[in-house]
């Protein structure tokens, strides 16, 4: 089903405002209130591959032939695999940054409770401060999905397959970790880097890692409260680049934290901040595929950081709230800019505020974003803005239920600059073959007006994140010039240590 633009133009942000109250109201309550889709305009330009971060050609379902769309040999999905060991951690486990940490094993909540371990492992080889961790991430998933203009296809496959080897020497001030991803459809280096500690509160990071952009996406995939990652982190990062970084080692006893890196500039995978993108129509590559040789990217620096407050006894490394407890919160910001910019495919600047708050097994996970990019003209403007809204209520120890709302608005401004690149590479073409394929290629470019993701999920924590079950229903549109809807069901099956 197609709707119009005029149609739908009444979608409104204080709708948003009141979905965002929503969830807040079912986190006093102690539960999770379905959310209420709203009406919209849009474009199927470039849906799936908006609103999917499945390996490329992994997904029959994550097709996406126009905006946004995958060049050969691109693949797409985000994310680190947890590692065992916690900074500073009793008996020589490897120091880690947040983006590598795990549900820590308890045996009693704040309740007083008794609980049950929350990870599998670590399997270690060596001595304290001295040691080796092999690492694996497996999940198993169904999906079907409907669009609103073609019919229902499902498919059951592995979603991530991740190998990861982690170690620490030199009584724990040099730590590393190596991990690859090897479903069917892809072969590629997730990350490679060490970390070197010069004091408890200063490290130094070296290598392939996610920049410092945003907390909420230096989750780690096993820890995330629904299947999957949303439309938020999709369009705005933070994805992996080369780089230093000094950060002060994620200390579970401090209350500030901090990150400030240097990197590349360039992407190294094609999953994450690909938002500008999307809108100009333009293919993106994956550097860090290994079956495929890639030429050395044009390196043009940027500048990422992030700082941010834990109130005592949070833990913001995860969304979910196992151990209950009075309420804790945690505040950051985050911000990313981009000397050369490459366009149109990167943000000049991005600037991200967040808060995590928990409360007796409760969370609400906020994260809002801007964007900037550089048009043609040389001119800075506004790209893009949007939010992420994930709340949870884990009413039994095993039992979990969460909400997301994800919305991201592109500008008329990136739009138009897009439009008008599009039509000048078309009127440049030397034949007329050249002409018709660049007309097909950028037919959607500058079309995506805002997208828009509502989700509903339960989780089932059979062993802490290490083994659980989760499965989640979620509406997305994508508006342009038309309006284009996908219902999609998930369940996935996770092992991970």
């Amino acid at each position: 089903m197609r709707v119009t633009s005029a149609a739908t133009s009444a979608m409104t942000h204080p709708m948003r405002t009141a979905f965002v109250g929503l969830l807040v109201s079912a986190a006093v309550a102690r539960g999770a209130s379905p959310a209420v889709p709203t009406e919209a305009a849009g474009a199927r330009a470039g849906l799936l591959a908006v609103i999917e971060t499945g390996d490329a050609g992994a997904h029959a379902l994550a097709e996406a032939p126009d905006a946004g769309r995958l060049a050969p040999g691109a693949a797409s999905d985000s994310p680190v695999l947890k590692p065992s060991g916690l900074p500073d951690a009793p008996g020589g486990a490897p120091t880690s940054a947040s983006d590598d940490a795990v549900l820590p094993t308890s045996s009693t909540t704040a309740d007083g409770a008794p609980s049950t371990p929350e990870t599998i492992g670590p399997f270690r080889l060596g001595t304290a401060g001295n040691c080796l961790e092999p690492g694996l991430g497996v999940q198993l998933r169904f999906a079907a999905a409907r669009t609103s203009d073609a019919a229902a296809a499902a498919e059951l496959g592995l979603r991530r397959l991740r190998w990861s080897l982690r170690g620490a020497v030199l009584d724990e001030r040099l730590t590393f970790q190596l991990q690859l991803n090897t479903t069917p459809a892809a072969l590629e280096l997730i990350d490679a880097w060490a970390d070197w500690r010069f004091l408890p509160a200063l490290r130094l990071r070296f290598g392939q890692f996610k920049t410092p952009f945003t907390r909420h996406r230096q989750t780690s995939f096993t820890a995330l409260a629904l299947t999957d990652w949303d439309v938020f982190s999709t369009h705005f990062g933070a994805e992996r680049q080369l780089g230093v970084m000094l950060h002060d080692g994620d200390r579970p006893e401090a209350h500030w934290s901090y990150r400030l890196g240097v990197f590349t500039g360039v992407n190294a995978r094609a999953s994450f901040e690909r938002g500008l993108a999307n809108v100009y129509s333009e293919p993106l590559t994956n550097p860090s595929d290994l079956r495929t040789f890639h030429p050395a990217p044009s390196i043009h620096p940027e500048l990422a950081a992030r700082v941010g407050y834990d109130a005592a006894g949070v833990d913001a490394r995860v969304p979910t709230d196992a151990a209950g407890g009075g309420l804790r919160y945690s505040v950051n910001v985050s911000a990313a800019w981009d000397l050369r910019p490459a366009y149109p495919v990167d943000f000049a600047a991005r600037l991200a505020p967040e808060v995590l708050l928990k409360w007796n097994h409760l969370f609400l996970d906020v994260a809002a974003a801007a964007g900037w990019f550089k048009g043609a003209a040389g001119a800075v403007d506004l790209a893009s803005i949007g939010e992420n809204v994930e709340a949870g209520w884990r009413f039994f120890p095993r039992w979990e239920v969460a909400a997301r709302f994800s919305r991201v608005d592109n500008t008329a401004a990136v739009r138009a600059d897009a439009r008008a690149r599009a039509d000048a590479l078309i009127a440049e073409a030397s034949t007329p073959t050249e002409q018709d394929a660049l007309t097909k290629a950028y037919a959607t470019a500058g079309n995506q007006r805002w997208t828009q993701e509502v989700a509903l999920a339960l989780n089932v924590y059979l062993f802490g994140d290490s083994l659980k079950w989760q499965s989640d229903f979620e509406w997305v549109r994508v508006t342009g010039a038309a309006s284009t809807d996908v219902l999609r069901v998930r369940t996935q099956l996770q092992l991970a240590f």
